[in-house]
């Protein structure tokens, strides 16, 4: 996939791969994406409104950590990842009630 329609002058490997992950997410309804990162600033800062724009567009579910730190203590992940699964079971939840409710091939939905 290509990234240049999204971003056209992009030189790092981090942020060609974060945007072409967050293009890959998007395409695909079965996937969420998770970006992980020790910095909140940096060379790839100026993508992250490029990368939610892209997966807000399909309502993709997106998670962003960009505050990790090895001096933080474990458990801070632990939660972290707790709430993930929470909010997918509650995703998962209403994309089957809203199938049940309201079939594909219904128009008025």
């Amino acid at each position: 996939m290509e990234i240049t329609d999204v971003w056209k002058n992009s030189y790092s490997e981090n942020t060609n791969k974060k945007l072409w992950g967050a293009k890959f997410t998007a395409r695909h309804p079965n996937l969420v994406a998770v970006d992980l990162s020790n910095f909140r600033c940096g060379h790839d800062s100026p993508i992250y409104a490029v990368v939610e724009e892209i997966l807000s567009a399909t309502q993709t579910p997106y998670f962003t950590f960009h505050d990790i730190d090895e001096n933080r203590p474990s458990g801070s992940i632990k939660i972290r990842v707790e709430t993930i699964h929470y909010f997918l079971q509650r995703y998962e939840e209403e994309l089957i009630k809203n199938e049940l409710t309201c079939p594909a091939l219904q128009e008025t939905c």
